[in-house]
């Protein structure tokens, strides 16, 4: 059932960065060489580096990434019946870090939870999935598995209780199209760090500066809510060849970019 979802609906690009050179090309012409009869399409994109305001990461790479989407899409919308029906909060954007293990399962249950429910819900919804950090578990030292777990529990504890309470969307999540699009929100921050965090602080506060332009004030809570796919994404924790001291301080590293996140 996987393959046939993704033989018919899947379109996978991938967000390469230009300065990798020759070796980043090579690269991505091998994956789509290899797997892209398994999709429905698959392509790559190359975000140049030095751009001006900047900063150089996953966010400014996923902008770049979804505005070559936005073109592919509007291409291949234009040459289908009825295009000016299109409805594009039935076609859903999936991030994920290239280390990111997806569960089979976990495309079939976005799928089957953004149907259910009405268009303007769907069009309001992030869903997220829980980040099990273990793909190396067992090659790291003992302090950078200790904050695995501490990452681990608040993951869990905030997808929990994401019904009452906000909740950011942290590296691998999904969200439709026609919420990336709206004019408030217009994909990914290219001047910021924690790509994930600031995303959804960006839609949460994009369903507020409507009811200011209609009502000039706010009445109610945000319209975005963050909904738990309870099929876990497994990655890397961090690490560095060099040995556990260096993995200790490359996990650190990482620690203070999800802190900048938080910090926002």
């Amino acid at each position: 059932a996987q393959s046939i979802l993704a033989n018919k609906f899947f379109v996978v690009v991938l967000a390469m960065e230009a300065r990798e050179g020759i070796s980043g090309h090579q690269k991505a012409e091998r994956l789509i060489s290899r797997h892209s009869k398994q999709f429905k399409h698959m392509f790559a994109t190359y975000h140049p580096a030095g751009i001006p305001c900047e900063v150089a990461g996953k966010s400014s790479n996923s902008q770049w990434a979804f505005r070559e989407v936005q073109r592919w899409y509007g291409g291949y919308v234009s040459r289908q019946e009825n295009a000016e029906n299109w409805d594009l909060s039935k076609s859903f954007l999936t991030v994920a870090d290239a280390d990111s293990l997806m569960n089979k399962d976990y495309f079939t249950n976005v799928s089957l939870q953004g149907l259910a429910v009405s268009q303007s819900e769907r069009s309001w919804t992030i869903y997220q999935a829980p980040v099990l950090l273990l793909r190396n578990y067992e090659q790291v030292p003992g302090l950078v598995r200790t904050s695995a777990y501490g990452t681990f529990l608040h993951e869990m504890a905030g997808l929990a209780t994401s019904s009452w309470q906000p909740h950011p969307a942290f590296s691998a999540y999904t969200m439709s199209l026609q919420l990336a699009n709206h004019p408030m929100v217009d994909g990914w921050d290219a001047d910021v760090i924690a790509e994930d965090h600031h995303m959804f602080i960006k839609c949460m506060f994009a369903s507020f500066w409507e009811e200011i332009f209609a009502n000039r004030e706010i009445k109610r809570a945000s319209k975005l809510q963050i909904k738990p796919v309870w099929n876990p994404v497994t990655s890397y924790l961090a690490e560095d060849s060099a040995g556990s001291l260096a993995s200790i301080y490359a996990r650190f590293q990482q620690a203070r970019r999800h802190a900048q996140g938080i910090a926002e």
